[in-house]
């Protein structure tokens, strides 16, 4: 699964990162797959979430996902959430307590 797949919601935010019901600018957060020490996924664009919650509830979203196809059931496979300055605000093992 490319990551690509990964910006299918819709969060009525526009391109610009404006909610278009406000006008507000929301953040952008991007999200890697890896299995250490190599990084497997990568996701360019970002996606545009409100917050931390909502990344927090996208990224647990895809992983349930992307654990249904064969490359991704490895128990060795995490997501990093990064903000727009690329700093990491979470950190979520595919299979929890593995």
């Amino acid at each position: 699964m490319d990551l690509s797949s990964l910006h299918t919601q819709n969060y009525g935010i526009g391109p610009t990162g404006a909610d278009w019901r406000s006008g507000v600018r929301v953040p952008r957060y991007f999200f890697t797959i890896i299995r250490r020490p190599d990084r497997v996924k990568d996701d360019p664009q970002g996606t545009n979430l409100p917050d931390v919650a909502a990344a927090l509830s996208y990224a647990e979203r895809k992983i349930l996902e992307l654990r249904k196809e064969s490359p991704y059931n490895d128990p060795a496979l995490v997501m990093i959430v990064k903000d727009e300055a690329r700093k990491m605000v979470l950190f979520l093992p595919f299979f929890p307590g593995c």
